[in-house]
């Protein structure tokens, strides 16, 4: 099974979405499962919307409102694993 590309899983990240922007897209292995991660900006959704989409097949895995501070923790906790 091939790697498909960040850009070719933009389309299914945002259906059933009006995106207005995606503002970080992340190549990532959650659970041994290698996964695009996309935070998006979309209508009638307040904050961020993280799509995490199988990065083998293209299917979207789940969607989930995060809140201000759900996304700063996420963030600390990145910049702390980076060393």
């Amino acid at each position: 099974m091939g790697l498909l590309t960040s850009v070719r899983l933009e389309a299914p990240a945002r259906d059933g979405f009006e995106v207005r922007r995606i503002t970080e897209a992340e190549l990532e292995l959650e659970r041994g499962c290698l996964v695009y991660s996309f935070d998006v900006h979309a209508a009638g959704h307040k904050g961020v919307t993280e799509i995490v989409v199988d990065a083998g097949t293209g299917k979207v895995l789940s969607r989930m409102d995060e809140s201000k501070a759900q996304e700063a923790a996420e963030k600390a906790a990145e910049k702390n694993e980076s060393g």
